[in-house]
C-alpha cells in the first residue's frame, strides 16, 4: 500500500554523474497540497523528498489500554532519524495517533538507499499484561521516490494487525 506523505510537492531530483550526465531518480508527483514544482509555475526540479513521513496507527483496542511505539535502533532503520518513541493510554475505544521519521538526504541516501524503519507496538491491560504486540513497516518505494509504502503484521497475542488508507489498525480479536 502506497501512504502519501503531507505537505510536500515534488517535481523529481537529478544526479549529476561524472560525465556530467543528469540522471531522473525522482518523479513527478504531487503528495501534498501545493501541487507539482510546475503547476507552481516552476521548470527546475526541487529535491525534497527528505523531510518528516508520517503515517496514522488507528487502535481499536479498547479505552484504557497501554499502547507503546517503538521506531528505530540499530538494524531497524536506514536513512532515518527522529522515529517516533511514544507511550500512552487509549482514551477511547478507538483512536488514530500519527508516527514516523524524518527521511534524511544525505550521503547514498535518497541516491542509493531507501529511507525505511520498522516500528514495534505493544498494547498491554491496565494492570500492564500484555495483549499483544506487532511490527509495522514505513518505507521509502524506489530510491529517490516520495511515495512511502506501509505493512503490518501481529507478532504475539489478541491483537490483529491490517493496513488501511491512512496507515495501519491495530485491533483487539
Amino acid at each position: 500500500m502506497n501512504v502519501r506523505t503531507r505537505g510536500v510537492a515534488v517535481w523529481g531530483s537529478a544526479v549529476v554523474l561524472a560525465a556530467g550526465l543528469a540522471v531522473l531518480v525522482g518523479c513527478a508527483a504531487n503528495v501534498g497540497t501545493g501541487g507539482t514544482a510546475e503547476q507552481q509555475g516552476s521548470k527546475q526540479p526541487v529535491k525534497t523528498t527528505g523531510g518528516w513521513r508520517m503515517a496514522r496507527m488507528t487502535f481499536k483496542v479498547g479505552s484504557g489500554s497501554k499502547v507503546s511505539i517503538t521506531g528505530g535502533g540499530e538494524g531497524t532503520s536506514n536513512c532515518t532519524k527522529d522515529e517516533t518513541v511514544t507511550s500512552f493510554t487509549t482514551k477511547s475505544s478507538e483512536e488514530a495517533h500519527d508516527f514516523g521519521f524524518y527521511a534524511k538526504t544525505d550521503g547514498a541516501c535518497d541516491i542509493l538507499e531507501k529511507s525505511y524503519s520498522y516500528f514495534n507496538v505493544v498494547v498491554k491491560e491496565s494492570n500492564d499484561s500484555t495483549v499483544g504486540s506487532a511490527r509495522v513497516y514505513f518505507g521509502q518505494g524506489p530510491v529517490g521516490s516520495v511515495t512511502y509504502n506501509i505493512s503490518c503484521s501481529a507478532e504475539t497475542g489478541r491483537i490483529t494487525c491490517e493496513r488501511d488508507r491512512e496507515g495501519v489498525t491495530i485491533s483487539r480479536k
